[in-house]
């Protein structure tokens, strides 16, 4: 992991570890997406009309589901996702 000085400040760079996770976990979850007939579809980045229809999903998700009502606790609140979804 490299080290950084800074005026008596040593810092380390988890920036290529971070990376490295991210490589992991973005395999694990293209490898899942088959076993479940899921498609991965990416969007082209900076583009609006695709980042609009994506924050209206999110939108939608938390204002149907995650924030309905409350929830004693994520493992309740995860139990009541498959009643949201159709799919």
């Amino acid at each position: 992991m490299p080290v950084h000085h800074v005026e008596g400040l040593d810092r380390a760079d988890a920036a290529p570890a971070q990376r490295q996770r991210q490589l992991l976990l973005l395999g694990a979850f293209a490898a899942a997406c088959p076993e479940h007939g899921l498609r991965h579809w990416r969007t082209r980045p900076y583009r609006p009309q695709t980042n609009g229809k994506a924050e209206a999903f999110v939108k939608i998700v938390q204002n149907r589901w995650a924030y309905k009502r409350p929830y004693d606790s994520t493992a309740e609140r995860i139990a009541a996702l498959p009643g949201f979804l159709t799919y």
